[in-house]
């Protein structure tokens, strides 16, 4: 019996390593948002730590000088804070984006995978109509030399 040997198998595999690569820039963009959901809640902690810093030193004597410094540095702290949301947004679009295209894609490959079972079952069901017809002329040929003997 031959070996089946599916026709469109180089437009699957292009396929297939299309969906790896869309899976691989899924992966690096969801570590890249959790990298960045990381720093977001480091400068949220931080800004925390000096707020309450602050709020600490007007129970204390400290300098106008040391207050502005604080307040200076907790709007710059805020400032940080706005921009890393901003880029957290762009980086969950992104995210978005990718999962979709990893999605699409894997949809794309499961159908390419359907049509080559399906193809495959053609294939077996024609050879295995061939091997039956094969195996019923060998059994005529039998019938017929037996009722000639």
């Amino acid at each position: 019996m031959s070996v089946y040997h599916f026709p469109l198998q180089k437009v699957m595999d292009l396929k297939e390593q299309d969906k790896e690569e869309s899976k691989l820039k899924y992966g690096e963009a969801i570590a890249n948002w959790k990298k960045g959901q990381d720093e977001l809640f480091a400068l949220q902690s931080l800004r925390d730590k000096w707020q309450a810093i602050r709020a600490d030193s007007a129970e204390h004597q400290i300098s106008i000088q040391r207050l502005h410094e604080l307040e200076s540095y907790i709007k710059h702290l805020g400032r940080l804070l706005e921009e890393k949301k901003i880029e957290m947004d762009v980086l969950e679009e992104r995210l978005n984006l990718l999962q979709q295209q990893y999605t699409d894609k894997e949809k794309d490959f499961k159908a390419w995978e359907e049509l080559k079972e399906k193809s495959y079952a053609v294939y077996k069901d024609q050879k295995d109509k061939q091997e039956q017809s094969e195996m019923d002329e060998i059994a005529i040929l039998r019938f017929a030399r037996r009722r000639g003997d």
